[in-house]
């Protein structure tokens, strides 16, 4: 049989999940964190505001009933509230509360008009709503919501479910609708081509070396360089890939600013010939070194 409605007690329950979940992603948030301004701070503010909420429904106890846990979690979120983004949650959990407090159980068509009010009750609360936010996210999950109101739906585990998924859909597209996320989201990927780049070339620089450390055991011209256990060889390798990574970063950044795709510019850059290259530019490094 399928759920189709939520009291006080499994909302509290769900609520406190929420907030101990978004305390999980706390510091992977801030990260995240580039507009208005990139102070890495939204998941503490955020954390700060659902905990001081969640801290107030835990003190409710067994006894608890929608409008007592409603009023926890908009007072306790409202004092709570720290920075833009713990204001907007607030005031998102505000509207919501506030249209199902005088509700025994919440079916589908009434958290869709809690969802609606969340959203109207937020985008209030902000002078100029930008797109690309938590607001465009929040609004999103109504929408989605009110659509499957209208097909009929009557399962609450797949409305929620769906309706989450379609939340995480609108939130991959909110780099297209707000340029600082957008060039954020590009040089995220561009690090990690980067990165996988760097990882592939070190790894085959390792079989290559452990092959060149073997060889030069024994021989007096690298035990005079001070080469003991090839020490000598790997701060050159050191050396020669931060100056090529970096090289590399900057070429391919640079493609990227003339209009090639991410693809196209970091495409030169992890071929097998890429590869021969940086490693015949880092033998003959080595082969300075020893020889200096």
């Amino acid at each position: 049989m399928s759920l189709q409605q939520i009291d006080a007690k499994m909302l509290s329950k769900m609520f406190l999940a929420g907030a101990k979940s978004l305390e999980s992603k706390k510091e992977w948030i801030n990260e995240l964190n580039v507009f208005p301004v990139p102070d890495g701070d939204t998941g503490t503010n955020m954390t700060m505001t659902i905990m001081s909420a969640a801290k107030e429904v835990s003190a409710l106890g067994e006894g608890i009933d929608m409008q007592s846990l409603c009023k926890a979690v908009s007072s306790g979120s409202l004092r709570g509230a720290r920075g833009n983004s713990g204001v907007i949650l607030s005031q998102l959990l505000r509207g919501f509360t506030k249209r199902i407090k005088e509700e025994a159980f919440l079916t589908i068509p009434i958290l869709t008009e809690a969802f609606e009010k969340a959203v109207e009750t937020a985008y209030k609360a902000v002078m100029k709503p930008k797109e690309g936010t938590i607001l465009t996210v929040a609004r999103g999950s109504a929408d989605k919501a009110k659509m499957l109101v209208e097909d009929g739906l009557e399962d609450m585990e797949v409305f929620l479910t769906t309706v989450l998924e379609h939340a995480r859909y609108v939130l991959s597209q909110t780099p297209e609708m707000l340029p600082v996320l957008k060039q954020a989201n590009s040089k995220e990927k561009l690090d990690q081509v980067i990165a996988d780049h760097q990882l592939e070339v070190a790894q085959k620089t390792y079989d290559c070396l452990t092959t060149i450390f073997n060889e030069m055991e024994g021989m007096t011209l690298y035990t005079n360089k001070s080469f003991e256990n090839g020490s000598a060889a790997r701060k050159v390798l050191e050396y020669h890939l931060a100056d090529q990574v970096a090289a590399d970063h900057e070429a391919v950044e640079a493609a990227v600013a003339e209009g090639k795709s991410l693809e196209e510019a970091a495409g030169p850059y992890v071929t097998e010939e890429a590869f021969e290259n940086w490693y015949t530019a880092f033998c003959d490094a080595l082969n300075s070194a020893v020889g200096e």
